[in-house]
């Protein structure tokens, strides 16, 4: 992981090569960890993968398909991985499975499409604008029934969105909480929203989709960081108040 933030900060003439720039490593990581390369990302720690944010100094879209919305490789900005290491092992959703469709035979290179099974608890949330008095404030989460902060003792929610342009008060934005870290107590959730609601470059559709009877898939918009997440218990059961459902993702 350090080494696609460390990767993410180079400047690609073509942005287009951001995975091929990268295959022959990938090959040599495939080579000693036994494992699948999904769109830059491994399948045996995919959700600890999934906890990278891009930089909210340089949010950018590209103006075509890259990868799914939940690769690091679908966007052109610098990219962090938030919790550091410290798993505590729990885990707050379920990984059910993934897929990419890839533009040649090359495992390790380009991507037309790609999906990501989870199950977990998805919340409604809506996304508001930071501190009017301090520009460049970032935006805050609010849900529908109250803040998170008085709901689940949390002493703290940091949001990093993906993209610049998005207006918070019309995106019906959802929360999905996939991770608990040691590091302040803290939970890390993805952002989502229904699959072209937002300005990212939409897949090809090649693969079809992987819960056919749900009418719904969501695109990462951003990730959210909980910290002072004390009252675990609390938190987990706010959480099971919306049942657990598949979820995905392209």
């Amino acid at each position: 992981m350090e080494l696609v933030e460390n990767y993410s900060k180079r400047r690609l003439t073509y942005e287009a090569d951001k995975l091929p720039a990268l295959s022959g490593v990938a090959r040599e990581m495939q080579t000693m960890m036994q494992d699948e390369y999904l769109a830059g990302l491994w399948r045996k720690d995919i959700v600890e993968g999934l906890c990278w944010s891009s930089s909210p100094e340089t949010p950018a879209s590209p103006s075509r398909y890259r990868a799914p919305s939940w690769s690091w490789a679908s966007l052109d900005t610098e990219i962090e991985y938030y919790f550091g290491g410290d798993v505590d092992g729990s885990y707050l959703v379920d990984f059910k499975d993934a897929a990419v469709a890839l533009a040649d035979t090359n495992p390790f290179g380009e991507v037309r499409d790609g999906w990501l099974l989870l199950s977990g608890h998805l919340k409604a949330v809506r996304l508001v604008e930071g501190d009017p008095k301090c520009e460049g404030s970032p935006p805050l989460l609010e849900v529908s029934d109250g803040s998170i902060e008085k709901l689940c003792d949390v002493t703290y929610a940091e949001l990093v969105v993906d993209i610049s342009s998005l207006d918070g008060e019309k995106v019906q934005a959802h929360c999905l909480p996939i991770l608990h870290t040691m590091l302040c107590h803290g939970v890390i959730c993805l952002l989502l929203a229904p699959e072209g609601t937002v300005a990212l470059p939409q897949s090809s559709k090649l693969l079809p989709s992987p819960e056919p009877n749900h009418t719904v898939e969501y695109q990462r918009i951003g990730l959210a960081r909980f910290r002072g997440v004390h009252d675990k218990d609390k938190f987990l059961s706010w959480l099971s108040a919306s049942p657990k459902q598949s979820i995905s993702i392209r």
